[in-house]
């Protein structure tokens, strides 16, 4: 998962990084009110140019990311027609018309990637701890984790078989993803 962050009507840059971000976006994009303005998301041949879906979550201050964009250019029900996604080759891009202040928030892309080996496992005690998949979990699979009060909860779990990739659910509260 990766971020861009709308600013108007001047860009500044996010202070810190992504720790092993697989997809590459901005960090910052700016626009007047009523302008068009795109977000790049750039990934590889073991995510986006692999067949696999992209999807755009937004993020306004203070709350939890909502999807805006699944399988690609899928809008859920709600979301205005300003948002729309395209994905093309290794890369996607979510644009915005008609720029209004409220589309000021962070945006996030986000694919499967088969490249990845670690399995997130979640100890019920609430912390997170990383290991190699075992013979029996080496299946890929997607998890979606939610940070809530300090603790770790396992949303939902998608196993899926190479080139097969499943839009994540609407109106899903969550506030970050492990993969």
């Amino acid at each position: 998962v990766s971020r861009s962050r709308i600013m108007m009507p001047v860009s500044l840059p996010l202070p810190g990084s992504w720790a092993q971000s697989v997809l590459t976006q901005p960090p910052s994009v700016s626009g007047a009110p009523g302008q068009r303005v795109t977000i790049s998301c750039t990934g590889s041949s073991s995510n986006i140019g692999a067949g696999y879906y992209v999807q755009w979550y937004q993020q306004l201050p203070g709350t939890a990311p909502k999807l805006l964009i699944y399988e690609n250019n899928k809008r859920p029900s709600g979301v205005t027609d300003r948002f729309s996604g395209s994905k093309s080759g290794t890369s996607a891009s979510l644009t915005i018309t008609g720029l209004q202040s409220e589309d000021e928030a962070d945006y996030y892309c986000q694919s499967y990637d088969s490249s990845l080996s670690a399995h997130t496992v979640l100890q019920a005690r609430g912390n997170l701890r990383q290991e190699p998949p075992s013979s029996s979990t080496r299946r890929v699979s997607t998890q979606l984790m939610l940070l809530r009060r300090g603790l770790w909860l396992l949303l939902l779990q998608f196993p899926h078989g190479p080139g097969v990739s499943r839009a994540l659910p609407q109106n899903r509260d969550f506030s970050f993803f492990l993969f």
